[in-house]
C-alpha cells in the first residue's frame, strides 16, 4: 500500500500596524517574533504658558502602579463568547468599502444587532433577522468597535468574520496582560520595543526640578542670551542630538535661537526660559541666571522625554515570558488586538504563512 503525504509549504511572514493587526493563510505555529512598539504623544505649542503633558503607551492603573497593555488573540471569528460579552464594547479596526459577515452554527437566529462604532463617533446597527442563520454587509466608513446586542438562545452560537464566508468558525482566544513599570515611549523613528524577552528601552523620562544639577554659563561661550538665558543639565546617558520633547517647551535648535526652548546640542539637555519670565533683567551674571532659573523649576518642573545613547535591556519577569512565547497563530485569519490604553502601541509580527 502506498501512501502518499501531503507537504505543506511555508514562509515566515511580517505584519505590523497600530491597535489591532490581521494574519492572512496562516499556519498554526508560534509566532516567530511579538513585539510592541512604543509611542509618545502630547498636543501642539508647548510652551510654560501652555503645558502639553505627554502620554505614552500604557494604560496607567492606580491601584498597581503599573502601565498596563492588554493582548489578545484570535482566530477568523471575532465574536467572543467567553464570559458576559453583551453590551460591551471590543475594539476592533474595519476598513470603510469592507464587508462584514455574521453568521450561525446552523441554528436559526433569535434576532439582534451588533452595534458598530464609526470613527466619526456614528453608530452603525448591523442586524440580523429571527430565522435567519446569515447575513453579510457592506459597511462604508471606518469602524473602532462594536457591542454584542444580539438574542441568546440555547445552543445558538454566532461567528462574526471581517470578510464574506459561508463557513461558521468557533471563537477561540488567547489573552494576557503585560504590567510594566514605565510606559513604552517613542519619538519618531525611536521606539521602545518589547520582545518575548524583555523591554528595549531607546528612550527615557527625564525631569528637570530644583534638584537636579544645571549649568547656566553658556552665553559666555557665544549663545546669545538677549532675551532669555540657556542652561545645560549634563546627562552622559542621553545622545548628542538625539531626539527629544518637553512638555513645557518647543523643540528647536536653541544654540543660537534666542527663544524659550528645548534641544539636545550635547549629552544632556539645553533649555532657555525669558528673562522676563525668570524676573531678572539683561545685565546678570551666570551665578544670579542660575539663582533665578533654580527658583522658577521649584515650582515649574521640565518634563522631557529623549533619547537614550545607548539602549537598555529590561528583562520582563519568568512567567510573563512564557505567556507571550506560548502565543500562536490559528490556521487560516488570525487577528492580534492590543489595548495600550489613550496612545496606541505598535504592533509587529512574524508568522508562519502558508505558501
Amino acid at each position: 500500500m502506498i501512501r502518499r503525504r501531503t507537504i505543506t509549504s511555508y514562509v515566515w511572514n511580517s505584519v505590523s500596524g497600530n491597535k489591532m493587526v490581521i494574519l492572512s493563510n496562516c499556519i498554526r505555529n508560534f509566532f516567530r517574533k511579538f513585539e510592541l512598539i512604543g509611542n509618545s504623544m502630547q498636543g501642539e505649542n508647548p510652551a510654560p504658558d501652555n503645558p502639553q503633558e505627554i502620554k505614552s503607551a500604557g494604560r496607567f492603573d492606580e491601584a498597581s502602579r503599573k502601565y498596563l497593555l492588554d493582548v489578545k488573540v484570535t482566530g477568523r471569528n471575532i465574536l467572543s463568547d467567553v464570559g458576559d460579552t453583551y453590551n460591551v464594547f471590543v475594539p476592533c479596526l474595519i476598513k470603510a468599502g469592507t464587508t462584514v459577515t455574521l453568521i450561525t452554527n446552523g441554528v436559526e437566529s433569535d434576532g439582534g444587532n451588533i452595534l458598530f462604532t464609526m470613527d466619526s463617533g456614528e453608530d452603525y446597527w448591523y442586524a440580523i433577522d429571527k430565522g435567519v442563520t446569515k447575513v453579510a454587509r457592506n459597511i462604508n466608513k471606518n469602524v473602532i468597535g462594536f457591542k454584542n446586542l444580539l438574542q441568546k438562545k440555547d445552543g445558538l452560537k454566532y461567528c462574526l468574520v471581517i470578510g464574506d464566508t459561508d463557513k461558521y468558525e468557533p471563537y477561540t482566544e488567547q489573552s494576557m496582560q503585560i504590567a510594566l513599570n514605565e510606559s513604552l515611549r517613542g519619538i519618531g523613528e525611536y521606539k521602545d520595543v518589547l520582545t518575548k524577552d524583555g523591554v528595549v528601552r531607546r528612550i527615557k523620562e527625564v525631569v528637570i526640578t530644583a534638584d537636579t544639577p544645571i549649568i547656566c554659563m553658556l552665553g559666555q561661550y557665544g549663545a546669545p542670551e538677549t532675551n532669555t538665558v540657556l542652561c545645560r543639565y549634563h546627562d552622559t546617558s542621553l545622545k548628542k542630538t538625539g531626539a527629544i520633547i518637553c512638555g513645557e517647551l518647543k523643540k528647536i535648535d536653541n544654540w543660537a535661537k534666542d527663544e524659550e526652548s528645548v534641544a539636545m546640542t550635547e549629552q544632556g539637555i539645553d533649555f532657555r526660559l525669558s528673562r522676563e519670565r525668570l524676573g531678572i533683567g539683561s545685565n546678570t551674571t551666570p551665578e544670579e541666571n542660575k539663582v533665578a532659573v533654580i527658583k522658577y523649576l521649584t515650582d515649574h518642573p521640565l518634563h522631557c522625554v529623549a533619547e537614550l545613547n545607548v539602549p537598555t535591556t529590561e528583562p520582563l519577569p519568568e512567567s510573563v515570558q512564557q505567556q507571550l512565547q506560548a502565543l500562536h497563530s490559528e490556521n487560516g485569519t488570525t487577528h492580534v488586538f492590543v489595548d495600550s490604553g489613550e496612545v496606541e502601541a505598535g504592533i509587529n509580527i512574524e508568522y508562519k504563512y502558508k505558501s
